[in-house]
């Protein structure tokens, strides 16, 4: 069977206790699936938690046994063993369980003895964006690594490259505004250098409008971002690169771990690729560099062609029909 007709169940975390994870349906369109969110929510937060309510298990057992995958994105290990109903672990014994990372460390408090598996019975796989160490203890059977490679609907229109383009909006005055998007993915300390030196910054003609990603809900990003001219974000490939490399946005890359080396798998020569222990000005002179285009009612240079060879290695279609028309269009090369 091959893969895009695979019985897969999607376990996820919810990012709140009223907004669906960004990515949940983009899974719905990959192959034959099933989506069940995980609310790990704090103490004091009132709230009812309709998936696991007693007259949906039935319905969540059964899409558990029905499934030859089970995929958990972006939750530990020992969460997705506590999350689950109860099941037979005779009858997971041959349904790997795979895991997305990365996940944030295991919340103290809870008791793992709590857990209705205590380990997964059939094979386990991991991209290895988690911890080795959180997974060994889980795993019933063996361990496999694969590579990284997200599930995201291309075709989905808050995904599509603008016709035009990322050119500047026309004011009415004559002057250009130029949308910079400073990444959630940053660290705290960086966004805000980040966003209090754009502020600063004058263009003759431009008006430079920064925005923090962090300042709006996570379902808003892609389209917010569509609309931009500049989005900056790490050197870590996720969900959020993935999509703006698709919306032909002019993207910077800050990769802040200066000392782990170069991400071999970000394209250089593609993407504006910053080291540096103190990035803030070597960006603004990428945006002050890009600025003649945008005086001229012009986006910064993007090559659709690189973007889609970067999309291929990194991402699987969730439509037949493959990529949309905008990509032979749009190539500024």
């Amino acid at each position: 069977m091959g893969e895009s007709l695979l019985r897969t169940v999607h376990l996820l975390r919810r990012e709140s206790a009223d907004q669906s994870h960004p990515i949940a349906f983009d899974l719905l369109e990959s192959g034959s699936s099933r989506v069940i969110e995980m609310f790990d929510a704090p103490l004091v937060a009132p709230v009812a938690d309709l998936s696991l309510a007693e007259r949906d298990l039935p319905e969540v057992i059964s899409a558990i046994y029905w499934a030859q995958e089970i995929h958990a994105h972006r939750l530990h290990p020992e969460m997705v063993l506590r999350g689950l109903p109860p099941l037979k672990p005779e009858e997971l014994t041959r349904t790997p369980l795979v895991l997305h990372g990365p996940w944030t460390p295991l919340r103290q408090g809870g008791d793992p003895s709590h857990a209705r598996l205590k380990r997964w019975p059939g094979v386990v796989k991991t991209d290895g964006l988690g911890s080795l160490d959180d997974v060994h203890p889980r795993a019933a059977q063996s361990i496999e690594t694969f590579k990284p490679v997200y599930a995201l609907d291309l075709e989905r229109a808050d995904a599509l490259p603008r016709a035009c383009g990322a050119t500047p909006i026309d004011l009415e005055d004559g002057r250009w505004q130029v949308t910079v998007i400073v990444g959630a993915q940053l660290s705290t300390a960086l966004r805000s250098a980040l966003l209090e030196a754009l502020r600063d910054v004058w263009l003759p003609r431009i008006v430079l409008l920064p925005i923090d990603e962090r300042s709006m809900p996570r379902w808003k990003w892609a389209v917010v971002r569509r609309a931009a001219q500049v989005y900056i974000t790490t050197a870590k490939i996720d969900c959020e690169l993935l999509e703006a490399a698709a919306q032909q946005i002019p993207i910077i890359i800050v990769d802040e771990e200066a000392g782990a080396g170069v991400n071999p798998e970000i394209p250089r020569d593609e993407f504006v690729y910053l080291q540096d222990r103190e990035p803030v000005d070597r960006v603004l002179a990428c945006i002050r560099s890009w600025s003649k285009r945008w005086e001229a009612g012009e986006p910064a240079m993007v090559d659709a062609r690189a973007r889609k060879a970067f999309l291929d290695l990194h991402t699987r279609e969730t439509h037949r029909s493959g990529y949309p028309q905008p990509w032979s269009d749009l190539s500024n090369d």
